[in-house]
């Protein structure tokens, strides 16, 4: 009996080791049911953090489209942009062309006129000079005539100056011998 009884004791500190464990154990599942329930709330917070997340990855996915076809657009634009500068810029380097070859045609007019002209210039001059120069040839000449025609008078005047003082002399010397001397 006492083996019993032992037995019986030792089942009951057992029992109430069982019983104490199981308490144990019923506190820990309630703190992992807790904790279950904290990571649950952290799950499906996770959950609306990602689904917001995918919904910025819709919007981000959104904005790199508008990006791509933003940029295709000015692609193409700036392609248009490029062709239509570079009709542009070869049009001014025509018309550009054809100034200068207008130009140079014109210069090359106005050389010719110009040559013309200075021709008919030095022409005109050289016949102007010459008859100048025969003027003043017959100038010279006119004048040289005069000259000798002063010299001539001079010559003259002088010869008739002292056919006067002899004239005069004589003419006192016949006043003296009339008598009409004063």
């Amino acid at each position: 009996m006492e083996s019993q009884n032992n037995n019986k004791e030792v089942l009951e500190a057992i029992q109430e080791l069982a019983t104490h464990m199981d308490q144990r154990f019923d506190a820990v599942d309630q703190r992992f049911e807790q904790v279950d329930k904290r990571f649950e709330q952290v799950d499906k917070r996770f959950e609306q953090i990602d689904e917001r997340f995918d919904a910025v990855d819709q919007r981000f996915d959104r904005v790199d489209l508008r990006f791509e076809q933003l940029e295709k657009s000015w692609e193409t634009r700036f392609l248009e942009l490029r062709k239509d500068i570079a009709i542009q810029v070869e049009g001014v380097y025509k018309r550009i062309d054809n100034v200068e070859t207008s130009l140079g045609k014109r210069i090359d007019n106005v050389e010719i006129g110009l040559g013309n002209r200075i021709d008919n210039v030095e022409t005109s001059l050289g016949n102007r000079i010459d008859l100048v120069n025969e003027r003043i040839d017959k100038l010279y000449t006119a004048v040289d005539g005069f000259v000798v025609l002063h010299r001539k008078l001079e010559q003259e005047f002088t010869m008739l100056r002292s056919k006067y003082q002899r004239l005069e002399e004589r003419l006192v010397l016949v006043e003296q011998k009339v008598g009409l001397a004063a």
